[in-house]
């Protein structure tokens, strides 16, 4: 009798030890995991530190599989995708991008792009697309536009380039230097040295 309730009585103190034990680990975490926060390494306490591998001066984190989008007041959609960020006080540098822009109901027009690179302008989030960069529009007259380089203006809601420019379409192939595309009126132009063959 006495045996048992030795035993009983060492069962209950194993369980009241581990439950401490688990408890002072779990307290012991989560003061580590505060203070690393608070006081990251050299720099100032709560700040923000560059990240070593980038190497570069303020940049602030480099994100893997980067995925954005935005809704505008009437009702335009984009979204952003990114194979790597790297997050920077007045941008982000983006690598292998596409993005896709979707106008409001019955109103612009849809657009596909994708570039080898891409700096996004944090404050106005004007986009800037370089190195084979792909333009591909929907609606009655699908059209592909190949170029280096592309802006893309959030504001005026234009994408614009100075760049070597290749239209391609069912029934026309236009090239020349330089272009505006306005999406809200959905017009296209082409500022230099145009040739079109039918």
């Amino acid at each position: 009798m006495i045996t048992n309730t030795f035993y009983r009585a060492v069962d209950r103190l194993k369980a009241t030890l581990r439950f401490a034990l688990l408890t002072a680990i779990l307290g012991m975490l989560v003061a580590g995991g505060y203070y690393i926060m608070v006081y990251p390494g050299s720099g100032k306490p709560g700040g923000w530190n560059a990240s070593d591998d980038i190497g570069s001066d303020g940049v602030r984190g480099r994100i893997k599989a980067f995925t954005m989008s935005e809704k505008s007041a009437n009702e335009d959609r984009w979204n952003l995708t990114a194979d790597v960020v790297s997050m920077k006080d007045e941008v982000k540098e983006m690598a292998e991008v596409r993005m896709r822009y979707l106008p409001a109901m019955k109103r612009g027009l849809e657009l596909d792009m994708s570039s080898r690179a891409a700096v996004v302008q944090n404050a106005s989030n004007d986009i800037a697309f370089s190195g084979e960069v792909v333009v591909k529009t929907g609606g009655a007259t699908p059209t592909v536009l190949h170029t280096q380089s592309i802006n893309w203006s959030q504001k005026k809601r234009q994408i614009s380039t100075g760049d070597a420019v290749r239209l391609e379409s069912r029934k026309v192939v236009i090239s020349g230097r330089g272009l505006v595309l306005d999406v809200d009126r959905q017009t296209v132009t082409v500022l230099n040295a145009v040739q079109a063959a039918f």
